[in-house]
């Protein structure tokens, strides 16, 4: 089908936009709304099978194949409910009597099969490699060991993912630096199989181990393989090469990547990262190993990813020493900036302050208690100046020759004669 249009309703849903991340072999996914009853809810993820092809040859192929891998899917999803596996949500609006996790698209062309998913707001991890180009020691272990726990709880039910990949990994929030909120979430389980459930001729040609590209190749059949849990080992250990690295062990063309992968060892990770530590090196080189039955099981790699670096990653080695260095040289450059503007502004203060006018300073008087006869006591000023002739108003000269008015002294009125005066 060609791609849903913003603004189409599907069932109970409005989409809004493709996302880009969910751009697939097998579906392309949806950001969309659910709607019941005029009202818009939670965003969610839509899923929706590519149709069947424009041309007559390939009509009822390409829809067999497509909804087959959503039907598996879907199938897949419901049995699993772990934290760092993608969440399905019951379709809204569905009858008791239908399935209620799967429909088909009804009203569009070729009404493909869609399910609904959490809708994951952060980056595949593919892209927060292409822009970091290779991910601290801490984070890649931390992420290994939480897609790990995942691979293995699909495990213990009996399921294999078998396109484990840096593009099939989403983080369910945004991913900063050296943030805790660290989320690795695995999706796409088009291929996934069963204990008794063949899988489908499908995957990624770098990720995958030589057994899986005998069968591909039809050089073997499926059931010449046997247990096929050792395909999600070799795939993790390629994801944490290329977490490590920002690179792929082989590289060129198709036919020149199979041949690699089943003649040519790896080049070792600490050659590109000098940090990789060779307990890490051995481990992610023995998931690679040629030979299935020598490669670890999925808990014994989770387990020695812990030895490697002890958990809590995330929180006691969130801030290396270069980051540390680098904010303190950021807040000392900050904190002298700050001064330097201080400076100013108090050089600028005492330039206004020194061309400003002030007063000629008034003399200072001091008060000396009179006591009379009578019970009230009144003060007169006396000046600690100079006596000057009193009822004159004279121009005093100073230094500079600038004229000061000097104060005028009030005459104090006479006492009676029988007054009685007390001095303090």
């Amino acid at each position: 089908m060609s791609a849903l249009r913003r603004g189409a309703i599907l069932g109970s849903y409005r989409v809004l936009a493709p996302l880009p991340s969910g751009r697939g072999g097998f579906a392309q996914v949806y950001l969309a709304k659910a709607n019941m009853r005029g009202r818009e809810f939670h965003e969610v993820a839509l899923k929706v099978a590519r149709a069947r092809s424009e041309q007559a040859d390939t009509y009822a192929a390409g829809d067999s194949v497509y909804n087959d891998a959503i039907k598996n899917e879907v199938n897949v999803l419901k049995q699993l409910r772990h934290p760092n596996i993608v969440h399905i949500y019951p379709i809204l609006g569905t009858p008791l009597h239908q399935e209620p996790y799967i429909a088909r698209a009804v009203g569009f062309k070729g009404e493909p099969w869609y399910f609904v998913m959490e809708y994951l707001r952060g980056p595949t991890l593919e892209k927060l490699i292409e822009k970091r180009g290779r991910l601290p020691i801490e984070e890649a272990v931390e992420a290994a060991v939480r897609i790990g726990m995942a691979v293995d709880f699909m495990h213990s039910k009996g399921i294999r993912h078998l396109d484990i990949k840096p593009s099939n990994v989403l983080f369910r929030r945004p991913v900063r630096p050296w943030s805790s909120s660290f989320e690795p979430v695995l999706i796409d389980f088009g291929i996934a199989a069963g204990d008794k459930q063949p899988s489908l001729d499908a995957g990624a040609i770098p990720y995958l181990p030589p057994e899986r590209l005998r069968v591909l190749s039809g050089e073997l059949a499926p059931r010449q393989v046997g247990d096929d849990k050792p395909v999600d080992v070799y795939q993790l250990g390629m994801l944490l090469y290329k977490m490590v690295t920002g690179q792929m062990p082989f590289h060129g063309s198709k036919g020149s990547i199979t041949m690699a992968v089943h003649n040519d060892p790896p080049m070792p990770p600490h050659k590109m990262n000098h940090e990789v530590s060779p307990q890490l090196e051995d481990l992610i080189l023995r998931a690679l190993a040629k030979d299935p039955q020598k490669r670890p099981r999925i808990h014994e790699m989770v387990m020695e990813l812990d030895t490697v670096l002890q958990p809590p990653r995330m929180l006691v080695n969130r801030m290396r020493p270069q980051s540390l260095i680098k904010r303190y040289w950021r807040r000392t450059i900050a904190s002298g900036v700050c001064v330097l503007i201080l400076i100013l502004i108090l050089c600028a203060g005492f330039g206004n302050l020194s061309s400003f006018d002030y007063p000629t300073p008034v003399p200072s008087l001091t008060w000396a208690p009179t006591v009379g006869v009578s019970p009230c006591v009144t003060y007169a000023p006396t000046i600690t100046e100079a006596p000057i002739p009193t009822h004159t108003r004279t121009l005093i000269a100073t230094q500079e020759n600038t004229p000061t008015l000097a104060p005028t002294r009030t005459p104090t009125p006479p006492l009676p004669t029988n007054a009685l005066v007390l001095t303090p």
